[in-house]
């Protein structure tokens, strides 16, 4: 949020509102999304315990990579792994490695 917004405090209050434990709970009911919040964990597994291994997975879980030029290696690779089915995991990885080794110049 801006810091010189007049509506500073209604902002910070909105997102407060947004990320209080009930309202987390209440959107992972209302759209199945998990919670944004560590302290509802607990909670939210009990509602949706098969979703457990999802969020056991935060722990180790990484964003998106932002470098310049891997838009295209990652639209590779998620065309590769969509074809997994059919295709050989070790020349995904191989492509994915070869191209992101290129993009990133290195």
């Amino acid at each position: 949020m801006a810091a010189k917004s007049k509506y500073k405090e209604q902002a910070i209050k909105f997102v407060e509102a947004m990320t209080a434990g009930e309202q987390q709970i209440g959107f992972a009911k209302a759209f199945g999304v998990m919670p944004s919040r560590q302290s509802v964990r607990d909670q939210y597994t009990g509602a949706f315990p098969a979703d457990k291994p999802f969020i056991d997975g935060v722990e180790y879980a990484q964003g998106p990579v932002n470098a310049p030029k891997m838009d295209s290696v990652l639209r590779d690779l998620e065309a590769g792994l969509q074809g997994l089915a059919t295709g050989d995991p070790k020349t995904i990885l191989s492509t994915f490695d070869k191209n992101a080794k290129a993009a990133l110049g290195g």
